[in-house]
């Protein structure tokens, strides 16, 4: 940007300058108003103006669309789903706009037990906080010991889906770790596919995968 406005004023200069000596020549020639001669040079600083706002906008672009928003706007920060009751396993990062929980290999988070459909709920970021709703699971979907098909999450809420429990954890602070490091292996049945960057831990009774977000 000083690049430009630093070009812009020593072509206004220039301009200027080769104003007064066509306006100078003039005079020799014929007789020049006062008027006429400043409007003279004038033109000659506009026109050299112009044409160095162009070649300034090539020979020195300024941050695209893109990048300004990328700038301006700051990394929205992340909520989690912590498996309330057990230690030390590490929370699940809600880092999309919606996180499907489920039975199904292909869901975000993915608990293998039998009391979870494998599609159960969805978890979905909106400008008032995270929404919780049910997907027409078998065993419902439940916030703090009631039944519920929407519910506007609020901090320390318990979920319950099936027979596992979650405890919605505020946002924090975005970091840069992927999460935890996978600790064992699915074992899935003929026809499952997981995803390479698909982290995969088992704990008592169920077995629990998440994505990590990708930069």
């Amino acid at each position: 940007m000083l690049k430009r406005w630093a070009l812009n004023v020593l072509a206004i200069l220039i301009g200027g300058m080769i104003g007064i000596v066509v306006v100078t020549y003039a005079s020799q020639k014929m007789t020049l108003p006062p008027l006429p001669a400043v409007m003279l040079i004038l033109f000659f600083a506009a026109l050299f103006y112009a044409i160095s706002h162009i070649a300034g906008a090539r020979l020195f672009p300024g941050p695209t669309v893109s990048e300004l928003v990328q700038v301006d706007l700051p990394r929205r920060p992340w909520a989690w789903l912590k498996p309330a009751g057990i230690a030390p396993r590490s929370p699940f990062p809600l880092n999309k706009d919606q996180v499907i929980l489920g039975r199904e290999v292909r869901c975000d988070v993915m608990i293998a037990n039998d009391s979870i459909s494998r599609r159960h709920a969805e978890i979905v970021r909106m400008a008032e906080g995270w929404l919780v709703r049910d997907l027409g699971s078998r065993n419902g979907t439940f916030v703090n010991g009631q039944r519920v098909q929407e519910y506007l999450l609020q901090e320390g809420d318990l979920i319950t889906i099936g027979d596992v429990n979650l405890t919605f954890e505020g946002p924090r602070a975005p970091v840069r770790a992927a999460g935890p490091e996978p600790v064992a292996t699915l074992a899935i049945r003929p026809g499952d596919m997981v995803a390479p960057d698909t982290a995969v831990w088992k704990g008592e009774g169920s077995t629990e995968v998440w994505r990590p977000r990708k930069e």
